[in-house]
C-alpha cells in the first residue's frame, strides 16, 4: 500500500503543476527546461539514484517546478488514466502539439504496426520531458527524447559483483536468486522497441555521461550527475 500511496501523491502533485501550465509548454530551445534520462544495467539502482538526484536538485537549486522521478510504475499509471493523460497533454501549446504530431508521423510511419502500439509510451515520456525537471528512469528515455533540447542522458554501469550485491541488499534475496535475476531480468517493452529501432543501449555516444558505479554509492553517483550537468551548462552552478 505504501508504494501505491506514493504514486498517488506524486501524481496529485504533478497534476496541480500541469493545470497551472496549461497550453504554456513549448518545444523550442529558447523555452526548454532541463530534463534527465537514466539508463542502467540491471542492478545499478537507477530509481534510487534518481531519487537522490531529485533531492539534491530540489534542495540546492530551487527549480520550479520541482524535479520529479518517473519510473515504470508511475509511467504506467500516467498512460492508463485517460484524465491524467489529458491533463498532461494539455500543458502543450498548439504549436508544440503540432510539432509532436509531426514527430510521430515521421518517426513511426516507417515502422511495423506493432511498434505503433508503444506510441502512448513515447508520447508520455516526450511530454514529461517537455515540461522539464523530469528524471526519467529506463523505458529507453534517452532514445525517445534524443532530439529534444536541454536533455541530459546518463548511463549507469557496474561490475557484475556490485550489481549482484545491490540486488541482494535492496531486494532482500539470496545470492543465487540475485544471480538468476541478473541473467533473466529485462524490460520486455524496452527490448521490443530497441530491436526494431536498431539502437544499441551500450553505445556511449547515446549519452551525455556514462558512470561506472562499482566504487560509488547512490549519493556519490547522483552528485557526479549534478556536476556533469553544471559543466555541460544544463544547470547553473550554485555560488
Amino acid at each position: 500500500m505504501k508504494h501505491v500511496f506514493s504514486i498517488d501523491s506524486a501524481i496529485a502533485y504533478q497534476e496541480r503543476n500541469w493545470k497551472l501550465r496549461k497550453k504554456s509548454v513549448d518545444l523550442t530551445e529558447k523555452h526548454a527546461l532541463p530534463f534527465i534520462t537514466i539508463s542502467r544495467e540491471y542492478g545499478c539502482l537507477g530509481y534510487r539514484v534518481g531519487e537522490a538526484l531529485a533531492k539534491i536538485l530540489n534542495e540546492t537549486y530551487y527549480h520550479i517546478p520541482s524535479w520529479a522521478v518517473y519510473e515504470r510504475h508511475l509511467l504506467d499509471r500516467l498512460m492508463e488514466d485517460m484524465h491524467i493523460s489529458y491533463e498532461l497533454a494539455e500543458t502543450l501549446t498548439d504549436s508544440a502539439k503540432s510539432s509532436m504530431a509531426d514527430y510521430f508521423r515521421i518517426i513511426f510511419s516507417s515502422y511495423p504496426p506493432e511498434v505503433v502500439l508503444y506510441k502512448k509510451l513515447v508520447e508520455t515520456i516526450r511530454i514529461l520531458a517537455a515540461n522539464g525537471h523530469a528524471i526519467i528512469v529506463g523505458r529507453v528515455g534517452n532514445v525517445i527524447t534524443r532530439d529534444m533540447h536541454k536533455g541530459y542522458h546518463v548511463r549507469l554501469i557496474a561490475s557484475k559483483e556490485k550489481r549482484i550485491d545491490n540486488i541482494m541488499r535492496h531486494l532482500d534475496v539470496t545470492k543465487k536468486d540475485a544471480k538468476n535475476l541478473l541473467s533473466t531480468k529485462g524490460e520486455v517493452r524496452e527490448q521490443f522497441v530497441l530491436s526494431r529501432l536498431r539502437v544499441d543501449m551500450n553505445d556511449p555516444s547515446l549519452y551525455s555521461l556514462v558512470i561506472n558505479t562499482t566504487d560509488l554509492d547512490i549519493d556519490q553517483t547522483a552528485r557526479f550527475i549534478v556536476k556533469g550537468m553544471e559543466l555541460s551548462g544544463i544547470i547553473k552552478p550554485r555560488r
